[in-house]
């Protein structure tokens, strides 16, 4: 997934990324690629929807925000 952002397809890294969430819906990194593959479609509610679930699972953490910040940033270049 994380592959797929870098290479500004944010559909297949949310594919990537479902993959393993379904075998491991708890995973961190997965959720957090996840929301910002939401984000790189520009599907802000799914993309907060995941945010709010990664938070509730990882209090304190903000790896989903970095990652999604990256991905945006990435995609304005």
């Amino acid at each position: 997934a994380k592959l797929r952002l870098k290479q500004q397809d944010p559909q297949a890294a949310a594919e990537a990324a479902d993959r393993v969430l379904a075998i491991m819906p708890k995973q961190p990194t997965a959720l957090a690629l996840r929301a910002a593959a939401a984000a790189g479609q520009f599907d802000f509610a799914a993309a907060d929807a995941m945010v709010a679930k990664f938070t509730a699972l990882f209090p304190g953490s903000a790896e989903a925000h970095a990652i999604i910040g990256s991905l945006l940033s990435d995609l304005r270049q």
